[in-house]
């Protein structure tokens, strides 16, 4: 089927090729080209729509946002509408401007339009893990506890992230004790600051004994955008003449997890 576009075209072509031997398939044809011809056959882009100002058919103008084509000749009045001279050709869409740092566009609580709003938190940012099996013995005490080789360090990439601390460690005594552990943690070169105690990892009983300590620890520091937040994992006995091993004897490794939530 002949587009609008080309029954210009095809009427020049057979008023062109037409003769006194044209036949009524001829004459048909040509009537139906010139019927076409008076129809909307093409667009002319006139800008912004003006008043007191001539339009022809199929002249297309802007208004409002909105996009227009021309039914009928006429001169513009002093203001714009629709009807009898103008058809809508396209609707203007929203416009929700650009947001501000760290937003995301996300349908709104309607559920019938987008908008900007905070992100959501609960994202994985970030994991960084560290493992080691040094074989470390140490009698101090409680009050004066030791670093295990359960520790590693996380440099956040979000602002007012928390972080999710796994950790493992193994312990061995040789004697009638308690083990004791702690989780401290350092933000960039400040305090080494106990903030939880993991308890007792071995009960009272003599002789040699193993075990651990493990678990998880939701953490929520006050850092500043690239300052490390180190963790350790320290370890001490109920009797400062014991002496208390980690990451020997078969006892296993220890190791850190740390993993970056984002707010």
């Amino acid at each position: 089927m002949a587009t609008i576009g080309s029954a210009k075209a095809t009427l020049v072509n057979k008023i062109d090729t037409l003769t006194a031997s044209a036949t009524a398939k001829d004459t048909i044809y040509l009537a139906k080209a010139l019927k076409e011809n008076t129809t909307h056959h093409s667009f002319t882009y006139q800008g912004a729509w003006a008043a007191t100002t001539d339009y022809a058919l199929d002249d297309v103008v802007t208004n409002g946002g909105n996009t227009y084509i021309c039914k009928a000749a006429h001169t513009s009045g002093a203001s714009f509408a629709t009807g009898s001279n103008w058809d809508m050709m396209a609707e203007a869409g929203t416009t929700i401007g650009t947001g501000t740092a760290g937003q995301v566009l996300k349908t709104n609580s309607a559920g019938n339009g987008i908008e900007w709003g905070a992100d959501e938190g609960g994202k994985i940012l970030q994991v960084v893990n560290r493992s080691g099996n040094t074989a470390i013995a140490n009698n101090n005490g409680p009050s004066s506890p030791f670093i295990t080789d359960a520790h590693h360090s996380i440099t956040p990439v979000a602002a007012n992230s928390t972080i999710l601390v796994i950790y493992s460690l193994s312990l061995m005594k040789g004697a009638d004790c308690q083990a004791l552990t702690y989780l401290y943690r350092q933000v960039a070169a400040g305090t080494d600051t106990q903030i939880r105690s993991l308890g007792y990892t071995l009960d009272n009983q003599g002789g040699w004994e193993s075990g651990g300590s493990h678990g998880t620890y939701h953490d929520s520091p006050t850092y500043s955008l690239g300052n490390a937040v180190t963790y350790r994992v320290y370890a001490a006995v109920s009797n400062s003449s014991i002496t208390l091993y980690t990451n020997t004897g078969g006892a296993g490794g220890a190791s850190v997890t740390l993993i970056e939530i984002g707010a």
